[in-house]
């Protein structure tokens, strides 16, 4: 039998404790051609998936 997790979820409700945000520190890739492959074209400077290395032109935007 599957416990029901309502009963679970409406006492952290009435907690107050909003949930923890997942923070996304870094995307790595080593290269333009890795970040093309998993859809990161254009990539900001503010971007986590933003690497210098990967920015040829210096102009803020890598993998353009």
């Amino acid at each position: 039998m599957i416990a029901d997790p309502t009963e679970y979820y409406e006492k952290k409700a009435k907690t107050g404790a909003p949930p923890t945000p997942t923070v996304i520190e870094e995307i790595y890739f080593p290269n333009c051609a890795a970040a093309a492959a998993g859809g990161y074209t254009n990539i900001p400077k503010d971007s986590p998936a933003y690497r210098p290395e990967l920015d040829d032109n210096g102009d803020g935007v890598a993998c353009d």
